[in-house]
């Protein structure tokens, strides 16, 4: 992954991030993320839902033009 777009840029490093979906599949634990992360194409771009800090914000990941 080479780019994030984010709905809003990070605070500070106390900030904790908690991602909540994968394009538009709820992830609960490391597992299900990673299963989501997995079925999802990085060529068109991975939608990321987070819990910042009680809010609610996304980023989007996208690979590497080769």
């Amino acid at each position: 992954m080479s780019q994030i777009t984010a709905s809003q840029p990070p605070k500070e490093s106390s900030a904790r991030d908690v991602i909540t979906e994968v394009d538009g599949k709820p992830v609960t634990n490391v597992r299900s993320f990673r299963e989501a992360l997995g079925k999802a194409d990085p060529k068109r771009g991975v939608l990321l839902y987070l819990d910042r800090q009680g809010g609610k914000t996304f980023a989007v990941l996208k690979a590497n033009a080769p």
